[in-house]
């Protein structure tokens, strides 16, 4: 399987650091260090710069779902939610279904959205 994101920039955070992805650089931060990693240039006859087109804008849907599960990776049933877009707005709410699962939040081209347990 894959999960594919687009954007001009892409946060991953977890309980212990994020991983941030922009332009063409990849930033890792954890409570002890920063690492910065990307591209660097080689002067010199046998180097050259490429000219790269313009990307066009996406047009896929994302299709974000959220699951819910205990530490034995059971699923949590009935536990209440908001799915929330980058601006605090309420896309989505409700309750956990039996798997576990929130509802389904398709959108095109979802910049940021974040899942609130009420």
């Amino acid at each position: 399987e894959e999960i594919l994101m687009e954007a001009p920039k892409v946060t991953i955070r977890g309980q212990n650091g994020e991983v941030v992805y922009e332009n063409g650089i990849v930033s890792r931060t954890t409570a002890s260090n920063v690492q910065h990693a990307g591209g660097h240039s080689m002067t010199g006859p046998a180097s050259a710069t490429a000219s790269l087109p313009g990307m066009p804008a996406s047009t896929t849907m994302t299709n974000e779902k959220f699951i819910a599960l205990d530490s034995n990776n059971d699923p949590v049933t009935g536990l209440k939610y908001e799915i929330q877009d980058g601006e605090g707005g309420i896309e989505s709410s409700g309750s956990t279904g039996g798997s576990g699962d929130s509802s389904s939040v398709v959108k095109n081209a979802v910049k940021k959205i974040k899942l609130v347990f009420k």
